[in-house]
């Protein structure tokens, strides 16, 4: 899935992008692995942050609600900074 992310990145195919990273991370969460999902979420935000800049954010939430689920709250710092990046760039 998030191979075939990549190739929708390159092709810029941005809804698809979203799509294929978060059926990742849901396979992933499935397995009961929260970091790889999380990781997902991140690595499609990170995709779409000037494409689709609203998407982003809330991948990025969804991937920091993962780890805090998971009683990883201390993994999440690089994930709320690049959510504050993106709302600097859109002056929100």
């Amino acid at each position: 899935m998030e191979s075939a992310a990549a190739l929708a990145v390159e092709l810029s195919i941005w809804n698809e992008v979203a799509d294929f990273y978060r059926r990742a991370s849901e396979l992933y969460n499935e397995c009961g692995r929260s970091q790889p999902a999380s990781d997902a979420l991140a690595k499609g935000a990170r995709a779409l942050e000037d494409a689709k800049p609203e998407v982003a954010i809330t991948m990025y939430t969804d991937a920091c609600l993962l780890l805090e689920e998971d009683g990883k709250e201390n993994m999440v710092f690089d994930i709320y900074r690049a959510i504050t990046s993106v709302y600097i760039k859109l002056e929100k």
